[in-house]
Formats: C-alpha cells, sequence, structure tokens
C-alpha cells in the first residue's frame, strides 16, 4: 500500500531531524559547528563568503581573549578544506562562471544533502536556545553586507527561522530594521 503524502512528509522532516541531530551529537567542536550552518545558511553559494560568515558567527560566540593573552600560532598545514567541509556533509565546486566581460574559476559550496539545509538552521534555533541573540545579530549583519549574495542568503536563512518563530524574527530584526538609517537593514526588514 500507499503512504498518505502528509505521513510521508512528516516522516522525511523526523529522518532528516534526526540526522541533523546525530550529527551535532558527533560533533561538540565550535568550529565544526558554526562551519556546518555556515555551509546550511550559504548552500551553492560561494565558498569563501561561507568561510567568511563562518569565522564572524565564531568571533560572535567565542569570548575574547584576555588583554595580553598572545595570540596562537595559525597552523600551516591543517585539515584540508575539502576533508572540513566533507566532515560537515558538504563539498566545494569549482567552475568558471562569467563575471562581468570574464569568465573565471568560482569555488561554490553544497551540503551533500541539500533537504537538510532548513533543518540545520530550525535545529540550531530550537535547541541552542542561548545563542539565539547571537544568530539573530550574525544573520542580521550578514543581511546588511555589501555583497548582494550574502544579503540573498541571509534573508533566506531569516525567512525559514521566521515560519517558526515569526514574532522573534519580527520583534529582533524586521521591526528594528526597518526603523534603521541604513538602508540596506530596511531592505532586509522589508525581504
Amino acid at each position: 500500500g500507499q503512504m498518505p503524502l502528509a505521513q510521508a512528509l512528516e516522516q522525511f522532516a523526523f529522518n532528516a531531524r534526526k540526522q541533523v541531530l546525530e550529527w551535532f551529537d558527533q560533533h561538540p567542536d565550535l568550529e565544526q559547528r558554526t562551519r556546518l550552518l555556515a555551509v546550511a545558511v550559504f548552500h551553492r553559494g560561494r565558498y569563501e563568503r561561507a568561510m567568511a560568515a563562518d569565522k564572524q558567527l565564531q568571533e560572535l560566540i567565542k569570548p575574547p581573549l584576555p588583554v595580553n593573552t598572545p595570540l596562537p600560532l595559525p597552523p600551516i598545514f591543517e585539515q584540508t578544506s575539502t576533508a572540513k567541509l566533507k566532515e560537515a556533509g558538504a563539498r566545494i565546486e569549482r567552475k568558471p562562471e562569467r563575471i562581468g566581460a570574464d569568465t573565471t574559476i568560482v569555488e561554490r559550496v553544497f551540503l551533500e544533502n541539500p533537504a537538510l539545509q532548513p533543518v540545520i538552521v530550525q535545529y540550531v534555533w530550537d535547541e541552542f536556545v542561548g545563542l539565539r541573540g547571537t544568530l539573530l545579530a550574525w544573520l542580521t549583519d550578514l543581511g546588511k553586507s555589501d555583497d548582494p549574495e550574502t544579503r540573498e542568503y541571509a534573508a533566506a536563512a531569516i525567512g525559514e527561522l521566521a515560519k517558526h518563530d515569526f514574532s522573534a524574527i519580527y520583534a529582533n530584526i524586521i521591526e528594528p530594521s526597518a526603523s534603521d538609517d541604513n538602508a540596506r537593514a530596511r531592505i532586509l526588514a522589508a525581504v
């Protein structure tokens, strides 16, 4: 027999959420988790923008080092970008793209399972309540970026969260952005 559509969709949503929950259980490291979230927000977007957003989110979450603490030296040959993304269930695709009059190789980041994109964003919102303010600040910052593609991805993630918690998104992003002096903030509120 056939399963009713509503039941099939419910089962799919449950399985996707279970898969995300298991990934978070197996990856407790902050950098792994922020990378997955950035990749989910920037799925099909430029790799360098996703990694810049990942770094920005980490800086918002990590407490600042005491004033006289020397900065750790960055590892020169750490885990490769490909391995880090594979760990997050993602990959880089390098393809020629037309930019203006030129064609250049562009690196884009993709989740291996695109159906997990909204589930990851929603899971972080639901399960890490203490990070909601940070998440909203991060997405708002991305939504006011100079880069139009970054703004689009931020607006899509904000829209996904609004499906589930519109009152929080309205109170913390839409309403304040609508009256902001920054034109990009007002556009973000409108989108």
